[in-house]
C-alpha cells in the first residue's frame, strides 16, 4: 500500500490486524506529497475503526440469524444457497436442493 503511494497513487482502504492480542479494524489513507510532479513523501492517516466495524458485523449477523436460536433465518439460508448455486460444479457431479416454506 505504501509502495503504491510512493509511486504517486492515492491509496485508501481498510484492513484487519492483530494488535496487542486483539483483532482490530483499521481504516487508512496514503496521499503522495508531490513537488514538481515528483513524489517527495507521503501523507498518511490510519484510524482504528474496530467498534464501528464490529457493530456493522453484528447487524449483518443479526439480519441472517434467528435471535433466539442463533440458527440461520430464511434470508440467511437463501443467501447461503445462492452462494452455493453460484459455485462452479464439475460436469460429472449431480446435485439437488429441496426447500420447503
Amino acid at each position: 500500500m505504501l509502495a503504491r503511494a510512493l509511486a504517486g497513487e492515492t491509496v485508501s482502504g481498510e484492513h484487519r490486524r492483530q494488535f496487542k492480542g486483539r483483532w482490530r479494524h483499521w481504516s487508512y489513507r496514503y496521499v503522495p506529497d508531490l513537488s514538481d510532479g515528483q513524489v517527495v513523501g507521503v501523507h498518511g492517516m490510519v484510524i482504528d475503526v474496530t467498534e464501528r466495524r464490529e457493530r456493522e458485523l453484528a447487524k449483518e449477523r443479526d439480519a441472517l440469524n434467528d435471535e433466539l436460536t442463533g440458527l440461520m433465518n430464511r434470508r440467511g439460508l437463501f443467501q447461503h444457497l445462492n452462494a452455493l448455486v453460484a459455485l462452479p460444479m464439475p460436469r460429472d457431479v449431480a446435485s439437488a436442493c429441496c426447500c420447503s416454506t
